[in-house]
C-alpha cells in the first residue's frame, strides 16, 4: 500500500510539474501533493491507544464513514 501511494503521489507531482502555470501553482500544489501523501501514509499505519485496542476496534459498532480525497 505503501508503493502505491508513493507512486501515486509522485506521478501526480510530475504532471503538475509539467504543466505551463507550474510556476505560478507550483508551491501550492506541491505543498498540497506533499500534504495528502503525508496523510495517505498516516491513515495506513496502525494506531494504537494505550489499552491495545486499535483505532478501528474503537470505531466498530458506530456508523463512521471515512472519506478519503
Amino acid at each position: 500500500m505503501r508503493l502505491l501511494i508513493e507512486v501515486y503521489c509522485d506521478r501526480r507531482l510530475a504532471f503538475l510539474q509539467a504543466l505551463a502555470t507550474f510556476a505560478v501553482f507550483g508551491r501550492g500544489w506541491t505543498r498540497r501533493v506533499a500534504t495528502m501523501r503525508a496523510a495517505a501514509l498516516n491513515a495506513i499505519q496502525p494506531i494504537t491507544k494505550p489499552t491495545g485496542r486499535t483505532l478501528m476496534d474503537i470505531l466498530n459498532g458506530y456508523r463512521t464513514y471515512i472519506v478519503a480525497a
